[in-house]
């Protein structure tokens, strides 16, 4: 194109429009007058260069000029040509209708604006009143006049328009903008028949409105101000990345924001034509021409030229009166950061911009949740801006602002025609929607952020929304749907009550409604899609509905109405849709559910990981340093326990939690949004905290639906839960705030007739303020409050009374009503008016003057002021009063008539009339409503949001999979699942995973028993096994299903392959019988092909055909691998997950080898398959995973099949061999929990044959790989130590083999399992069956102490001291004994309490000669163990079951006693500190048992142990010594026998009183009691045991028996008539000073009692002998005292003992040496007696003298017992024992008193002791002479032998007189007496007494 000055190009085209010959047709000639005068006007200031041939040539040639001529563009401001002054022309061809003139015309101004020559922004010529920017555009419009414009027209007009619009000279505003935008919308609408035009006219009016929003965007100031309010880098919604259902998208990338002069919309010309020469303007000329009244009185009175709107709009669709004048509200202009102060108005330059525009300053930081994609302005900001550029800002904002609000406005009105999609109304609302999308979708940050778009999108695009979203029209309905899903991407924080609106009155209504139309579903479905695709809107759409409890559960919602639209099938049995549809509309339904899923997935995909996935990696941030490299169980702990604090945040959101308050200053005060900009308020994204909002709201909708049913019930509910308090205070308040309660019920609870509901009424009204407010509009506010009016009478008129009360109180000035009854009276009359007018029922309406005289006389009987009342009737009428908006049921009862579209549509027509109707009134009070918007970021919301809405995806799919074949519904739900397991498994849900996986285990057949296999099968197969390979780590117990499945998929496979066939499910159990009776059906073994095994099945034999070819499909190559695949990548499994995975595996082994049809082992093969694979793992996870492991080959290796045993053996050995050549370090036991499977099965009951393998199996190993065991040793030697007590030869030889090699060659390796290779050597010694072998083990534990000795370097533990810098080592010598010596012993101990009798005392042998052998080695405090452990010898909880308790204290006990003497005595220096008391105590013990032999030993011991060490007793060993001396004295003393014959003579002496009171008679004493002047003085007589037992025993049965125990005596009652209790007889004892000496009552004091004949006496006997045990046990006891009495004389004695010096003293007579006839005393004790100091000699002394004084009691009832007493197996060797203990004691106590008197060491008690030594010989005197049993005469003779001996030879003579005195008498009677005992050696010793007598006496 070639371009030439723009006056030439004027003056052409000028030329061009006179050329043509259409100007003929104007009757007036105003065209060409025009023109012409133009013409000469322009040449007198712009000279034409042309010739006048070139003027004939182009006159010639004006026909065939064409437009491709341009004009230059303006090249500056300085440029002096304009067309401003040459327009009149083309404007009166404008309005001409001559097509062709107008084309040119149009072209002309095109391109002069374009090129900005035209600008109009000078005063119209013509009109003076306006600019000629107003003329021209009028212009321009007027040329199109309806349907019937020219065609090419139509194009110059779009074109024309467009150059306005994109035109920077022309300055488009307002009225003219709004102008421009009707023209082109009339176009787009007439032109239907030219799809050219029409596709023109709506991309020029896109192009339009990109440029003027576009002007916002990229304006600097307007940019900056929505920098400060938002964050540029916040991450796209969906509705950046959205694709528009029927609208493409523009969207802008620019990376910068270019100026205003960079916007790419002028064209440029190619070349620029100016004049040489410099042209001079005649001013005077244009003056002349401008003010020309003729032409201008033409143009304004000739109708075919001046502009008739009114006819030329006629024809139009759309007109001027249906666009608004400009936006109804004020365009806040926020300068940011500037000091700018407010003014009031400012003067445009625009002359027809008719308001101002005011601005304020206010600093903003709203940061709504978006990230937008736009181009940065530079950088100016408003600090810079001069004053004109913030106008031009405000003009712009002002302009888009009007456009955006009357696109909104427009395309709100209702459709007349519903049904005519070419009608103009329906394609009006289209093209307005689709510009509204367009605008939406191009928006940037200042469109997003601005408080006047935000208002506007609001107050009028979401009512317009509410309107279109229900739209019958289809085309409509996709358009404003697919608004909404761009408004809630990009204002959502603004828009929170109005989303609810939509979703829960529009979008699920249309889901859920019979009635609308598959289009409609669809349409929704697919919008849903989109947003269900937006993870960050489905969790800001939870936590901001779901989670608070002012609004619905939307979420939740969109949940359950995808469910239930993927089970509906009601739609198709009512004819609604067909069977394609509605499975279309499933398919959509469960593509959202996934879809969800999917986000949920997305949100959490930083807590999931795959470890077989390509370059997984465990770092949470990519290419940062993957601190858990090794540790997929840190990564998860780590990522989860974030969680908890709200760490890790979603990736890509980068903006710090905001929450947005749509209308609320930053200060938290409200306004509304036109005054400020939104602000957003910080809030934390606490999961926790929201998590606690979702359970309260849960309380709250479960007390909001009961206080629907029962209000009463309701609030209490709410009440107990503390949702709201419990005075009616609480409760008012509550309904006053609270929106989401039921009106109806709210009311019918406010208006009930209790004393709480009133309460809470009065509180409810006395709340509302009506203080100057008329009663009309106070009935308005109180009726539209939180309640609706309930139906009943007598409630209504309780409210309205207390209304009316309320609002007399708040008024008391009021001068129209008298009381609260006129009020109450007339509040009631406008209720009935708004019924009467506003009822479509009522056909007859009440009139003006009926209400007038319905109010008469109500004011106190008076009436209302007329005009008052007609007021009321006038507003009532022209405005109904509204009660409180309740949400409408909409009806979902399905029925048949919908089967008839035209019935269906109409019923959706209602249908969508009343869900308009309610989403509009909504949709106001929304628009009232201001909450807190939040935006999630943290992952954890993700958990709470699944387990709210998992049993609808479960049952969902499970559903949607059970009843499909369809292959993509198919996929969508096993997609689906599969989702619902990764965020179950990521979260821990144990129960909702566990869910999941059974219902998709469930579908692949292979759990509940095998049968058909359909391709859904094989894919949700597919589908497990995946899940398997990719959540591994997360599966713990839902491993158990999967393998399960696995296991039978392989039994699958082996169907498909034409073995194992009883496993299909479908073959009958009578078939099963005749193939198990033809075939060997059930062998295992048996792998016959399926054909021949089911050939007689018969009719069932093409089902499993059926069946066999299903399974065939189970046998694919990509099954099978991604099978082993499992299996291969556990080894990249966490700890955690390896252990559940092997834990569940051996489960489904269990259960393959317990099945009832045959076991299997083909998970125990996978087992150990797994167990090589993960060889390489740590320790630490190893040994969890063997723990399991182990557990399942100790039940395998008991299995009762030995085939399957074996084989778990043989694992075992192999997988022990790879892991024992790893090796082992120290102090790790990983060894030893490897090989305790073995030791368990070996412990088990099992075969010969598999306790053989296992020997072997070590056997082998040891020989292997002895040189690697560690810790394994403990195992070892516990599997030989379970071999050891087999009784298998083989078994046990080979194990004892084994054994002794390892002892021989392997003795180091063994220490750290020292202890369990004693306990096997143990073992073996224990085995009877083998005592070859015993003996060996026995030799072993002797080489083996030998070894400890040899080599304690072996035990020692080194410890490390650090001292002065330096490291130094000591070695812990504790080990030795613990790890060496003690483990030697311990074992020798419990061979002793286990084996038989010659390996006990073997063992016993060889234990205590380790211990004299090599006990000097032990250190002192050893020997407090070994001495524990030698005292367990003697417990009898230790005893074999097969040794009696009596063979083993008389052996084994016996034996141990001795030695533990020996070994004290040889090692007494080191023992003696510490053993001695626990030795005596030991010895103590073995007195107390019961085996006498035992108890002697222990006197015996208790001897030999002073003898031998007592030289080395200290005092205080000397006290402990006597001490257990009088323990062991008063175990054996018979106290039960003494205290039978004190009772005895209680009894006796009761029957003396009675005998004496009936004969008279009084006993005979003998004399000598009366002469006895030390006889103690006692009243007690005592009756002859003869008498006692002739009357106690009347029978003579020698069979019978007394029992001599206190229980026996008690046993008898004396009846007599008194009742009298009889005598108590006590012995007196006289004491010494410090000792007590007890001595007894001589024996004839009983046995000399003469009695005479008794009268009988009734004595009732209870029991009637002495049992055999006590017998035994007084027996014992005897013989163990007189142990002891022997014991004490040898201790102080030895080796005089009491017996040899009595033997001495006996035959003195023969053996005497005389000397000067005299004899020589030898009286010097050898014994210990030196050691021991006075009182305890005199301690000693007591302890005999109490053993005589007992004895000596017992014997004076010699007959008696010898009559009674007839258990006693020998009653003479008990008396001689009895006589024993009576004599040798007093012997001894003779003995001792002698040498203390003797010796000079203890003068300091010589008084004491001649007291004690007289009384003890007074009573020995007089015992001997009562003496007659021939059993106690020589005995006591030995005792007055060794007295008269000991007397002899006192050198006291003071003493020896005084006592003299006293027995003097006493040894006369013994000197008449001699000759009846006939003992020469008592009258020898007598006569020597004698002689002594004569010397000290003098006589």
């Amino acid at each position: 194109m070639s371009t030439e000055a723009p006056h030439e190009f004027l003056r052409k085209s000028l030329e061009r429009i006179l050329s043509e010959r259409e100007i003929r047709k104007d009757s007036s000639h105003g065209i060409e007058k025009a023109c012409q005068q133009t013409l000469r006007a322009l040449n007198a200031i712009f000279p034409s260069s042309r010739t006048s041939t070139d003027s004939k040539e182009d006159k010639t040639s004006v026909d065939s000029v064409k437009s491709s001529v341009l004009p230059p563009p303006r090249t500056s401001a300085e440029d002096h040509f304009s067309a401003d002054m040459y327009f009149l022309p083309f404007e009166l061809v404008c309005y001409s209708k001559l097509p062709k003139l107008t084309r040119i015309a149009l072209d002309t101004v095109e391109k002069l604006i374009s090129y900005g020559h035209l600008t109009g922004k000078i005063t119209d010529p013509v009109h003076a009143h306006k600019l000629l920017i107003d003329s021209i555009i009028k212009a321009v419009s007027s040329c199109f006049h309806g349907e019937k414009t020219d065609f090419h027209v139509q194009l110059q007009i779009l074109k024309a328009l467009l150059a306005l619009v994109n035109s920077p000279s022309c300055s488009i505003h307002a009225k003219n903008l709004r102008k421009i935008i009707r023209t082109c919308i009339n176009i787009y609408l007439a032109t239907n028949k030219m799809p050219t035009v029409q596709t023109t006219a709506k991309a020029t009016l896109t192009q339009m409105l990109n440029v003027v929003f576009h002007k916002i965007e990229t304006n600097p100031i307007l940019f900056a101000q929505a920098q400060s309010r938002m964050d540029i880098s916040i991450k796209p919604s969906f509705s950046e990345r959205r694709t528009p259902i029927s609208t493409e998208q523009t969207t802008p990338t620019n990376e910068r924001a270019p100026q205003q002069e960079d916007f790419p919309i002028i064209p440029t010309p190619t070349s620029l034509e100016t004049s040489s020469e410099p042209v001079e303007m005649n001013i005077s000329e244009i003056a002349q021409f401008s003010s020309n009244s003729s032409l201008h009185d033409q143009i304004e009175q000739n109708p075919a030229l001046a502009p008739i709107n009114d006819l030329v709009e006629s024809s139009l669709p759309i007109t001027d009166q249906d666009f608004p004048d400009a936006i109804p509200i004020d365009v806040p202009f926020i300068d940011d950061q500037s000091e700018i102060g407010d003014t009031d108005s400012t003067t445009v330059e625009t002359p027809t911009l008719d308001e101002s525009i005011s601005y304020s300053h206010n600093q903003s930081g709203a940061t709504p949740d978006t990230k937008i994609f736009v181009t940065q302005p530079s950088n100016t900001d408003s600090n810079g801006a001069s004053e004109k550029e913030i106008e031009r800002s405000k003009l712009c904002l002002k302009d888009a602002a009007d456009l955006f609000y009357m696109l909104c406005t427009i395309s709100d009105k209702q459709l007349a025609e519903l049904h005519n999609p070419k009608s103009y109304e329906i394609r009006l609302k289209v093209i307005l929607l689709e510009m509204i999308l367009i605008v939406l979708d191009n928006s940037g940050p200042v469109f997003r952020t601005d408080p006047t778009f935000i208002k506007i999108v609001r107050e009028y695009l979401c009512q317009s929304l509410s309107i279109n979203v229900i739209s019958p029209v289809l085309e409509v309905f996709e358009l404003a749907i697919t608004i909404f899903l761009v408004v809630v991407g990009l204002f959502k924080i603004y828009l929170k009550a109005q989303i609810e609106v939509f979703f829960k009155e529009i979008i699920f209504n249309i889901l859920d409604s019979h009635t609308s139309s598959y289009e409609h579903k669809w349409i929704v479905l697919h919008t849903l899609t989109k947003i269900c695709s937006d993870s960050q809107l489905l969790l800001d759409l939870y936590l901001n509905y779901d989670c608070d409890l002012d609004y619905v559960n939307v979420f939740e919602m969109l949940i359950n109405v995808l469910t239930r639209t993927s089970k509906s099938t009601n739609l198709v049995k009512l004819g609604v849709i067909s069977s394609t549809q509605e499975r279309e509309l499933k398919y959509k339904s469960l593509e959202c559910l996934v879809l969800i899923l999917r986000c949920l997935v997305d949100w959490s995909s930083e807590l999931h990981y795959n470890p077989n996935q390509e370059n997984a990696d465990f770092s949470i941030v990519n290419n940062a340093p993957n601190p858990y490299k090794h540790d997929v169980d840190l990564y998860l702990r780590t990522v989860l326990s974030k969680r908890v604090e709200g760490v890790p945040r979603r990736s890509g959101s980068h903006t710090t939690l905001q929450s947005v308050s749509a209308g609320s200053t930053v200060d938290g005060e409200l306004s509304e949004i036109g005054d400020r900009s939104p602000s957003l308020q910080s809030f934390d994204d606490d999961p926790e905290q929201f998590e606690s909002f979702k359970q309260k709201k849960e309380l709250m909708d479960k007390g909001l639906a009961l206080f629907k049913k029962s209000p009463k019930k309701g609030i209490t509910y709410l009440q107990e839960n503390n949702l709201i308090g419990k005075t009616a205070e609480d409760v008012s308040d509550f309904f006053h705030h609270y929106e989401r309660l039921d009106k109806a019920s709210v009311g019918d609870f406010l208006s009930e007739n209790t004393d709480f509901s009133k309460t809470t009424m009065y509180a409810y009204v006395d709340a509302f303020d009506f203080h100057k407010i008329d009663l009309l509009a106070a009935l308005r506010i109180f009726l539209s409050a939180g309640f609706r009016l309930p139906g009943e009478a007598q409630k209504v008129d309780r409210l309205m009374e207390k209304f009316a009360a309320r609002y007399i109180d708040t008024n008391p000035q009021n001068e129209i009503f008298a009381s609260a009854d006129a009020a109450y009276v007339l509040a009631f009359s406008i209720i009935m008016l708004t019924t009467d007018l506003h009822n479509d029922q009522v056909k007859v309406k009440m009139t003006k003057e009926d209400y007038i005289k319905m109010n008469r006389g109500i004011n106190e009987s008076k009436d209302l002021p007329r005009d008052y009342l007609e007021a009321i009737y006038e507003e009532v009428s022209k405005e109904e009063i509204k009660m409180s908006y309740a949400s409408v049921n909409i009806s979902r009862t399905p029925s048949l008539s919908y089967k008839n579209q035209t019935l269906r549509k109409q019923a959706f027509c209602q249908e969508t009339e009343l869900i308009t109707k309610n989403a509009q009134m909504l949709i106001r009070e929304a628009g009232k409503k201001e909450s807190n918007f939040t935006s999630a970021k943290q992952i954890e919301h993700v958990r709470p949001m699944f387990k709210g809405g998992w049993t609808s995806f479960l049952s969902a799919f499970s559903l949607a999979l059970k009843e499909n074949d369809d292959i993509d519904i198919i996929y969508l739900c096993l997609d689906g699942l599969k989702n619902s397991i990764r965020i179950a498994c990521v979260f821990m849900l144990d129960l909702e995973r566990n869910a999941f996986i059974q219902s998709l285990t469930k579908f692949t057949l292979l759990v509940s028993g095998l049968g058909e296999m359909k391709v859904k099968n094989i894919e949700t197969i597919k589908t497990l096994v995946t899940i398997a390979y990719t959540d591994g780590n997360y599966l713990q117990d839902s491993w158990l299903e999967v393998l399960k499945v696995i296991s039978q998929l392989e039994m699958a496979q082996l169907i498909g392959t034409g073995v194992k066939p009883q496993f299909i499910s479908i073959v009958k159990e009578k078939d099963l019988k005749i193939v198990k009776e033809s075939t060997s059906f059930f062998k295992k073994e048996d792998h016959s092909s399926i054909d021949a095994v089911l050939g007689g099945i018969g009719k069932d034999k093409s089902k499993v055909a059926i069946v066999k070819e299903s399974m065939e499909e189970t046998s694919s190559q990509s099954i099978v691998v991604a099978v082993d695949r499992i299996f291969t990548s556990s080894t990249k499994l966490g700890g955690d997950a390896i252990v559940d995975f092997v834990r569940c595996l051996c489960a489904v082994s269990m259960e393959e080898l317990n099945a009832s049809s045959g076991p299997r082992m083909f998970s125990l093969q996978k087992i150990v398959e797994i167990s090589y694979y993960n060889m390489g793992r740590i320790r630490l996870e190893w040994s969890r995973i063997w723990t399991v492991l182990g557990e399942h080959f100790n039940s395998v290796g008991c299995h009762p099949d030995e085939d399957i045993a074996l084989f778990a053996i043989d694992s075992l050995k192999q997988l022990a061999l790879k892991f024992i050549e790893k090796g082992e370090l120290t102090n790790f036991h990983f060894q030893k929990e490897f090989l305790k499977p073995f030791h368990y099965i070996i412990s088990s009951d099992i075969s010969l044959k598999i306790k053989d393998m296992i020997v072997r199996c070590f056997s082998q190993m040891v020989q292997a790989q002895a040189k690697n065991v560690r810790s394994g040793w403990k195992c070892i030697f516990g599997v030989f130590q379970v071999a050891a007590g087999d009784s298998e030869e083989s078994v046990v030889f080979l194990a004892f083999e084994t054994i002794s090699m390892i002892f021989q060659y392997h003795f180091p390796s063994t220490i750290e399992s020292f202890q369990e290779a004693m306990k096997c050597l143990s073992e073996f010694a224990c085995n009877s069956n083998f005592p070859d072998i015993s003996m060996e083990a026995i030799r072993l534990f002797r080489n083996t102490a030998k070894q400890v000795h040899d080599y304690p370097d072996l035990f020692y533990e080194q410890i490390s001291h650090q001292s002065s810098g330096e490291g130094t080592f000591h070695l812990d010598q504790e080990k030795v004994w613990l790890r060496g010596w003690l483990p030697v012993l311990v074992e020798l101990a419990s061979v002793m309490s286990r084996c038989m009798l010659d390996v006990r005392t073997r063992g016993l042998t060889v234990m205590f000669e380790i211990i004299k052998t090599y006990g000097g080695k032990l250190l002192p405090n050893w020997w407090n163990d070994l001495f524990a452990l030698i005292f367990r010898i003697f417990d009898p909880s230790k005893l074999p079951e097969m040794v009696e308790k009596s063979e083993w204290m008389t052996t084994t006990c016996n034996h141990a006693l001795y030695a533990l003497i020996d070994v004290f005595t040889q090692y007494f220096n080191i023992l003696a500190s510490s053993q001695f008391q626990q030795v005596l105590d030991q010895l103590v013990w073995c007195v107390q048992q019961e085996n006498e032999q035992l108890a002697c030993s222990g006197t015996n011991c208790l001897e030999n142990l002073v003898i031998y060490n007592g030289a080395l007793f200290s005092a205080h060993f000397w006290d402990t010594t006597i001490e257990y001396i009088w323990k062991v004295y008063t175990f054996t003393e018979p106290t039960e026998l003494i205290d039978i014959l004190e009772n005895t003579l209680k009894v006796a002496a009761k029957v003396e009183i009675q005998v004496q009171e009936e004969i008279h008679e009084e006993a005979i004493v003998p004399d000598i009691e009366a002469e006895d002047p030390i006889t103690p003085v006692s009243s007690n007589k005592f009756i002859s045991p003869e008498i006692l037992h002739k009357e106690t025993h009347p029978s003579t049965d020698s069979d019978s028996n007394i029992s001599l125990d206190l229980e026996t005596i008690n046993d008898f009652t004396i009846v007599d008539e008194d009742h009298n209790l009889p005598s108590k007889t006590v012995c007196e004892a006289s004491e010494g000073p410090g000792v007590t000496s007890v001595i007894p009552q001589p024996r004839e004091s009983i046995s000399s009692v003469e009695t005479g004949e008794l009268p009988e006496i009734q004595l009732e006997k209870k029991t009637n002998s002495l049992p055999d045990s006590q017998q035994e046990k007084l027996h014992r006891f005897n013989v163990v005292q007189l142990e002891l009495i022997r014991a004490i004389d040898h201790i102080l004695f030895y080796p005089t003992t009491t017996k040899y010096e009595n033997d001495f003293i006996f035959n003195l007579k023969n053996t005497a040496n005389q000397f000067n006839g005299k004899i020589r005393p030898k009286l010097d004790p050898r014994g210990m007696f030196s050691k021991l100091s006075t009182p305890q000699l005199l301690s000693l002394n007591e302890c005999l003298s109490k053993s005589h004084q007992n004895s000596n009691q017992i014997l004076a009832l010699d007959e008696e017992l010898s009559k009674d007493v007839r258990n006693y197996k020998n009653i003479y060797f008990q008396k001689l024992l009895l006589i024993d203990i009576e004599t040798t004691s007093i012997a001894t106590g003779f003995r001792i008193l002698f040498h203390l008197l003797f010796s000079t060491e203890h003068e300091s008690m010589h008084q004491h002791i001649e007291k004690t030594l007289t009384n003890l010989a007074e009573h020995a005197l007089k015992t001997f002479l009562i003496l007659q049993s021939p059993l106690s005469i020589e005995p006591w003779t030995r005792v007055i032998l060794l007295y008269f001996y000991y007397l002899t030879h006192i050198q006291q003579g003071a003493y020896f007189k005084r006592h003299l005195s006293i027995i003097y008498p006493l040894l006369i009677k013994v000197l008449q007496q001699a000759p009846v005992y006939s003992s020469h050696n008592l009258a020898y010793n007598m006569s020597l007494l004698f002689e002594k007598i004569g010397i000290e006496f003098a006589i």
